[in-house]
């Protein structure tokens, strides 16, 4: 379930549940994971956002636009970009989140794309500045550089919309399905090569943080949409 975080700062440790048994008996299961997030400022603290504390600034290794924040995995190919663009029209909410990846889809050259779901949140919004939200999943394939592979990604987008300051904000998190699934399974690290003994790489960030990561951003400064 998708749902807009509250808590801004938080460690995933675990979830235990019942649920009834193939017998009939009630019965417990734990599912155990550990994820760390902390507040990000973005664009300058006009924005704050939930990103694992793992993430690395790619900013420190190219030049990225000023309506855009990047932030890597450290081993695998996973990122979460976040951007600030022109408020699209569209009839509902839905359209718009769809408009977005076809564009992000466009802009990659993607040679196949589909949408497997979109999800509209409704109001009450933690960010009070915020007029509507969506949750697109999806699938893009694109030409890796200069080689003839295609890589499929998994694309998970929220959309937030500032009707008011016609503006709309993408947080997006690409996932590499075939870096992901080599990465979980080999100890493949980002370059391809083979971690043997030593520590693990990091573990990929999982939907429960994907999820963490698109439903936690807030409006601190309006401002940012006048500059």
């Amino acid at each position: 379930m998708f749902s807009l975080v509250h808590d801004m700062t938080f460690t995933l440790t675990g979830i235990v549940y019942f649920s009834e048994s193939d017998s009939g008996h009630l019965c417990f299961r734990l599912v155990v994971f550990k994820f760390t997030m902390e507040t990000h400022g973005l664009f300058g603290d006009a924005f704050e956002c939930l990103l694992p504390i793992n993430v690395i600034d790619a900013s420190a290794m190219r030049q990225i636009p000023d309506n855009q924040e990047v932030f890597v995995h450290p081993s695998t190919n996973q990122s979460i970009c976040v951007d600030i663009l022109e408020y699209v029209n569209a009839d509902s909410v839905e359209h718009a989140a769809r408009m977005h990846f076809e564009e992000i889809g466009s802009a990659n050259e993607t040679t196949e794309m589909s949408v497997d779901s979109v999800r509209i949140i409704p109001p009450p919004y933690a960010d009070l500045h915020c007029s509507a939200v969506a949750y697109l999943t999806g699938r893009q394939v694109v030409r890796k550089f200069n080689q003839n592979v295609d890589d499929a990604i998994r694309i998970h987008l929220a959309l937030y919309r500032y009707e008011a300051h016609q503006a709309d904000v993408l947080v997006l998190v690409n996932d590499p399905v075939a870096d992901n699934y080599e990465t979980q399974l080999n100890g493949t690290t980002r370059n391809g090569s083979v971690l043997i003994g030593g520590p693990s790489p990091p573990e990929s960030w999982t939907s429960t943080a994907i999820n963490a990561i698109l439903s936690s951003l807030r409006l601190k400064n309006p401002e940012i949409f006048n500059s």
